[in-house]
C-alpha cells in the first residue's frame, strides 16, 4: 500500500501543477499531510495484516510483525529516496542540499553586477561650488571658471591618474573576493572590507597619493588657480570618496546579513523537516503495532483449522 499510495500522491500532485501558469507552491503542506496519513493508513493495514497472517495469538508477536512492517516500510521509502521514488525522504535530500548550496545562491542573488570601486573620475565630476571653502570660491569667480568647467576638468584630471586599466583590476579583486568568499557567508563583509582596504592604501592602492599630487597638479594648471586652492578642491573629491567608500562597505555588510539570513532561514526549515519526519516515523511505528495487535488472531492458525473442520 505504501507503493499505491505513493504513486497515487505523484498522480495527484502532478494533475494539480499548472505547466503554463506554474504555481504548486501550495502543495507543500497538502502534500506533506498526504503523506503523514498514508503512511499511518498503509501501515496499520501492513501491522494488521501481518499479525493475522502470523497466526500468532501472542500480543508479544504481534507487537514485533507491526514494528518488522514498520521497520521494512522505512528501509522501502528510504532506498526509494536514493532511487528518487522516495517522496517524503527526497523532498528532506532536497531541503539538506537546498541548504547546503542556499547562501551561495543567495549571495549571488543580492550581490551587485556592477559590484566595483568607486569610480574616482566621475566622483569627481560631480564636485559642486557649494562645497568648496569660500576662498576657493572666490579664486574660481576670478578665473572665470565655471560649475561645468570645474566638473569637467577635475573628472579629466583624476581620469588622467587613474586608468581604466586600474579601475578594471580594482573591479576584478572586489569581484573575485566576493566568488571566493561566497562558502563562507559570515565571512564576507571581512574579506571584501580587506581588499577593499588594499585597494585604499598600501602598494596595490588604486590611488596613491602620488596620484592626488598629480591630479591637483593637473587642476592647479586646467582651472588657473593657486596650488592651495587646488589643493582644497582635491581635498573636498577626496571627502567625496572617502563616504563612497564608506557606502561600499555598508553595502558588503548589509550582503553578510542578508546571507546569514538565509542560512538560518535555510537551517530553519531543514530543521523542521527533520522533526516532521521524525514524528511522522512513529506515528507510523504506533499505527503498524496498533494495527498488528488489533490483527492478532484468537487463536493459533492450525487450532482454528481443526476447530472449522472438526
Amino acid at each position: 500500500m505504501t507503493i499505491f499510495f505513493t504513486v497515487l500522491g505523484i498522480a495527484l500532485g502532478a494533475a494539480a501543477v499548472d505547466p503554463v501558469e506554474g504555481g504548486g507552491g501550495g502543495l507543500g503542506w497538502g502534500a506533506a499531510l498526504y503523506l503523514i496519513v498514508t503512511q499511518i493508513i498503509a501501515l496499520f493495514v501492513g501491522g494488521f495484516t501481518a499479525s493475522r497472517l502470523a497466526g500468532v495469538p501472542r500480543t508479544t508477536a504481534a507487537g514485533l510483525h507491526g514494528a518488522a512492517v514498520w521497520a521494512l516500510a522505512t528501509v522501502f521509502v528510504a532506498w526509494g529516496a536514493m532511487s528518487g521514488a522516495g517522496a517524503m525522504f527526497g523532498a528532506a535530500s532536497t531541503v539538506f542540499q537546498s541548504t547546503a548550496r542556499g547562501a551561495a545562491d543567495i549571495v549571488q542573488a543580492v550581490a551587485p553586477d556592477d559590484l566595483s570601486f568607486p569610480d574616482l573620475p566621475d566622483i569627481a565630476s560631480q564636485v559642486s561650488v557649494e562645497d568648496l571653502p569660500e576662498p576657493v570660491r572666490q579664486a574660481l569667480e576670478e578665473n572665470n571658471v565655471s560649475l561645468d568647467e570645474l566638473r569637467r576638468e577635475a573628472g579629466q584630471a583624476f581620469g588622467a591618474v587613474v586608468s581604466e586599466r586600474e579601475r578594471q583590476r580594482a573591479a576584478d579583486l572586489l569581484r573575485s573576493t566576493l566568488s571566493d568568499a561566497i562558502n563562507s557567508p559570515g565571512d564576507i563583509a571581512a574579506d571584501l572590507n580587506q581588499a577593499l582596504d588594499q585597494l585604499v592604501g598600501g602598494p596595490q592602492a588604486i590611488f596613491s597619493e602620488e596620484d592626488w599630487q598629480e591630479a591637483t597638479r593637473i587642476l592647479e594648471q586646467r582651472l588657473g588657480i593657486e596650488r592651495q586652492d587646488a589643493e582644497q578642491v582635491a581635498q573636498t573629491i577626496q571627502t567625496k570618496v572617502e563616504q563612497a567608500v564608506e557606502e561600499v562597505r555598508q553595502s558588503f555588510n548589509d550582503l553578510q546579513e542578508q546571507a546569514v539570513q538565509a542560512i538560518e532561514a535555510a537551517a530553519s526549515a531543514v530543521s523542521s523537516v527533520a522533526w516532521g519526519l521524525t514524528i511522522t516515523s512513529l506515528l507510523a511505528l504506533v499505527a503498524a503495532i496498533g494495527g498488528a495487535f488489533l490483527g492478532k488472531p484468537d487463536g493459533m492458525l492450525g487450532d482454528r483449522i481443526d476447530d472449522r473442520y472438526s
